[in-house]
């Protein structure tokens, strides 16, 4: 068996120089594997350094791209600041209506979905942006990058990476700013916003790059630019009569496990094809959702499935007291696997004492034959508990996924899991199965504790069955 040090050796060997898009650069001949070589950490070139690229060099490089560079980028609430030179109260009004809208920040390359990520630490206090500003309030550049390319083709991603990698620039990947690390931006970085990079194109007869053999068939497939987002590509979908595994609990697996190829661009700014034919490392790397250090996604292939109909279930139910709410969690983990294996999966998000489940089971009805039974057990005993009022507990038809998107869409439900744009930071937790069964009492407590969480589960999706590729 390979050491960790061997395989990330020869990752990064494999992808060429990854100095562009690391903090520090790091030597590829060192040999990963030996405790005794501490690698060479070399700082980035930041606006006001000497080495930092004239305008001139700027100007240069903008020409060669389908949009003009942003320069001197600031934050998005810079224009609500009296003393900033980007003041505008009306351009202030029209952002600070905007400034909980997860669409508006994903389309804007100053600002992200959690406004913590755009603050600073330092030794004089936080650093930072905020709206509604006192008179004398300063806005600080924060992590919000100076500079933005917005790459609308893989070209200016490939000019964009030659010239960081020639100026040794802090090089930073948005697309939606939907990321629960902040490694979309960086003090003093350049920003590769991906939000535009468009295109959705559907086919029946897919064949991967690299596969070999004159009797491989195709099959159904939709190839999607990096900046198409999930709502979009549901409408596309219900369009072609297809099914797309995404950002919502699916019947069959997660996302990630469904997707056959990707387009990337390295960090020496070569445009390459992973999938399990070809560069099948950097395939695997890249599903494995770590950081934009492997290269920069220009197109994603899903695999599509036929366009099912669905069965879904809503339930909302408030405890009076702290004590009938986690008797209430341990019901409902009791249950958990249960209703999992009788074929629902979805969220179960809760927060102030309240309990919603918002699932959804395959067919009209549902083609497992206990899954109505099994959920109104549940809905039944947690009707039981003292102190628990049960307001919704109900099933609801729909003729495929989409509609029930766009119900919940139409109905304005938060279709994102969590509210954007406040400061606030995420962590997660992979709960195996057996610890609802074997240790139910110490998670309903361990749950208790946390005032605020979004759980989901996804039906027959266990990481032991996925396979490399």
């Amino acid at each position: 068996m390979r050491t960790f040090g061997e395989i990330l050796s020869g990752t990064l060997a494999a992808l060429g120089t990854v100095t562009s898009l690391l903090p520090f650069e790091i030597p590829l001949n060192v040999p990963w594997s030996s405790p005794s070589t501490v690698p060479t950490r070399v700082c980035k070139c930041l606006p006001g350094d000497p080495c930092f690229p004239s305008r001139e060099e700027w100007d240069r490089l903008s020409r060669t791209l389908s949009q003009p560079v942003i320069y001197d980028q600031r934050p998005l609430a810079a224009v609500c600041y009296k003393n900033s030179p980007e003041y505008s109260p009306a351009e202030c009004e029209q952002v600070s209506s905007d400034q909980f809208d997860g669409t508006f920040l994903s389309a804007s390359s100053n600002a992200i979905q959690w406004t913590i990520f755009e603050d600073v630490v330092t030794p004089h206090g936080i650093e930072q942006c905020p709206f509604n500003p006192g008179p004398d309030g300063i806005c600080h550049q924060g992590r919000v990058p100076s500079f933005s390319i917005n790459a609308t083709t893989i070209e200016d991603i490939q000019a964009t990476i030659a010239f960081a990698s020639k100026y040794n620039l802090h090089l930073v990947v948005k697309n939606t700013g939907h990321e629960f690390m902040g490694r979309e931006f960086g003090v003093g970085s350049v920003e590769i916003f991906t939000h535009y990079i468009q295109g959705i194109n559907f086919t029946d007869n897919f064949v991967p790059s690299g596969i070999s053999g004159h009797d491989v068939g195709g099959q159904h497939a939709v190839t999607i630019g990096a900046g198409v987002q999930w709502g979009e590509l549901y409408l596309a979908a219900q369009q072609h009569d297809r099914a797309v595994v995404g950002a919502f609990p699916p019947y069959v697996t997660v996302g990630v496990d469904n997707v056959l190829q990707l387009s990337v661009v390295l960090p020496n700014a070569t445009d390459v094809i992973a999938n399990k034919y070809q560069n099948s490392d950097l395939f695997w790397a890249l599903r494995g959702g770590g950081g934009p250090s492997f290269g920069v996604v220009t197109s994603v292939t899903y695999r599509t499935h036929p366009n099912l109909p669905y069965t879904a279930s809503s339930y909302v139910a408030s405890a009076d007291s702290p004590e009938s709410f986690r008797k209430l969690l341990q019901v409902w983990l009791e249950y958990h696997n249960l209703v999992m294996d009788a074929g629902w999966s979805g969220a179960w998000p809760y927060a102030n004492n309240t309990l919603q489940l918002n699932l959804l089971a395959q067919g009209i009805p549902p083609t497992r034959s206990l899954a109505i039974q099994t959920l109104e057990a549940f809905y039944a005993a947690s009707k039981a508990i003292p102190g628990v009022n049960v307001s919704v507990a109900t099933t609801m038809p729909y003729s495929s996924f989409y509609e029930w998107f766009g119900a919940l869409t139409a109905a304005g439900e938060d279709v994102r899991g969590a509210q954007v744009g406040i400061p606030i930071a995420m962590s997660s937790w992979l709960v195996p199965p057996e610890v609802f069964e074997l240790s139910t009492n110490e998670l309903a407590d361990a749950l208790a504790l946390i005032p605020t969480a979004l759980p989901w589960y996804v039906h027959h999706s266990k990481t032991d069955e996925v396979s490399k590729f």
